[in-house]
């Protein structure tokens, strides 16, 4: 709470505190007693959920506000100057940095992944891949010199350790037929344990490094069925932990294909002080195998 409310929520208890001891509990106004309890309900009632964070407390706010009012014409100049620039600091530390990376990663999918009319050209030596970029025109089906015209483009995006992408960025406008054709299917990994985060990691069609790595933008998919292609991608901060999510015995490899800074998680806050130019960025990975 103090991260959150700052120099509010030192106000309030010395006000509370100054109330009870000088007045007794039997003076002290029904007002007062009720924004206090909210608020100290609220925190109880919050403090036994297993997931916390910052911003279920926001409610508390308007609790504290009227617990402090009396106080407000006390408090000295220092205390406004100091109130201010602890707002200013958090304004831009929650809307500028706090998972900053996610919106432009959700444009770079939208710009690289989401396009109408996709053709994939099977990359010589490996029957299995393909690179795979829109087009206005071509006729279905495989074409003489190996590619696949209005194939179904699949981009799995795996979002890890952040907030999920907006959705919205990614959803095609176009009512054509062949304007459906490619498509990103986003997951959530932020709610499941590390087990069964490896476990949904080995489950992705995988492309191979070597073969992604001379490509733009890593547009290399492979080839699920007839007609039908696939890369899997992991978005992740730079601050979480790999190393604790990747399948024992996996060839999987990751190979980098966007990167934005600064972009913050506070959840893993220790680890950013540590290195903060390292461990400030949000990344997006194309899963391969060696």
């Amino acid at each position: 709470m103090p991260a959150l409310f700052g120099p509010l929520l030192f106000l309030a208890i010395a006000g509370l505190w100054v109330a009870v001891k000088r007045r007794g509990r039997s003076q002290l106004s029904y007002l007062d007693a009720c924004a206090t309890a909210s608020v100290l309900s609220g925190l109880g009632l919050l403090s036994l959920a297993p997931h916390q964070e910052p911003r279920f407390m926001v409610p508390a706010l308007s609790g504290m506000v009227i617990a402090s009012w009396r106080w407000h014409r006390a408090a000295p100049r220092y205390f406004w100057w100091l109130w201010a620039v602890f707002n200013l600091v958090l304004a831009l530390a929650y809307g500028v940095v706090h998972q900053a990376g996610v919106v432009p990663a959700a444009r770079y999918l939208a710009e690289t992944s989401v396009f109408g009319s996709p053709v994939c050209r099977r990359i010589a030596g490996s029957p299995a891949d393909a690179v795979c970029a829109p087009q206005s025109s071509g006729a279905a089906g495989e074409a003489s010199d190996g590619r696949w015209a209005a194939a179904n483009v699949t981009t799995r995006a795996l979002f890890y350790a952040s907030y999920p992408a907006p959705r919205h960025l990614l959803t095609q406008h176009s009512h054509r037929a062949d304007q459906q054709l490619s498509r990103v299917k986003l997951t959530d990994l932020i709610m499941m344990e590390d087990e069964e985060v490896r476990s949904v990691l080995s489950a992705q069609p995988l492309v191979r490094c070597a073969l992604a790595a001379g490509t733009d933008n890593g547009l290399v998919f492979t080839q699920t069925e007839q007609g039908c292609f696939e890369r899997s991608l992991l978005a992740v901060p730079a601050s979480a932990d790999l190393a604790r999510i990747r399948p024992p015995g996996s060839s999987l490899a990751l190979l980098p294909i966007f990167r934005y800074q600064p972009h913050v998680n506070f959840d893993h806050i220790g680890e950013v002080v540590q290195k903060p130019m390292d461990r400030s960025t949000f990344n997006v990975f194309l899963m391969c195998q060696k």
